[in-house]
């Protein structure tokens, strides 16, 4: 992690890049790819991956946030906000031969830690929730994987 407000982890897909940012920008199958979450829905009249549509999800063990889309390039990038504390989740692919190459981030820049506070305090501080929030992503990228070479 560089420092604490950037951690990333890259996974090589063999599939193309609109392959793997359709099911990256589903997200209402996010929770097949992320440990972390339950169940995703979208909120409000916007029901595709477009900047602007909002969505529910359902961490584990059932605890709602709200997020919006920030980007959404067709097999390019696929960013949200949870925006109780302005964490982002990007996705980023690139092509590589055959494939794609995805990088997964968690960006805290301008997370208002304030509002995780209490998380930290229940796992054990933030390097530690980094640390799972890491984990998580690396489980994220190999289920992606799984599905989108089936």
């Amino acid at each position: 992690m560089t420092g604490t407000e950037l951690d990333e982890v890259s996974l090589r897909i063999e599939a193309t890049p609109e392959q793997v940012w359709d099911l990256l920008s589903d997200i209402t199958r996010m929770p097949e790819w992320s440990p972390n979450l339950a169940r995703c829905t979208w909120r409000g009249r916007v029901r595709e991956p477009v900047a602007g549509a909002r969505f529910i999800g359902f961490n584990k063990p059932g605890v709602p946030t709200s997020n919006v889309v920030e980007r959404a390039e067709r097999g390019r990038e696929f960013t949200f906000r949870t925006t109780l504390h302005n964490t982002v989740w990007r996705y980023l692919l690139t092509e590589d031969g055959t494939g794609t190459l995805v990088t997964e981030q968690r960006d805290t820049s301008r997370t208002k830690h304030r509002m995780l506070a209490p998380l930290y305090k229940l796992t054990g501080g933030r390097e530690k929730l980094a640390a799972t929030f890491r984990t998580g992503m690396e489980q994220t990228l190999r289920r992606l994987k799984a599905v989108a070479e089936a």
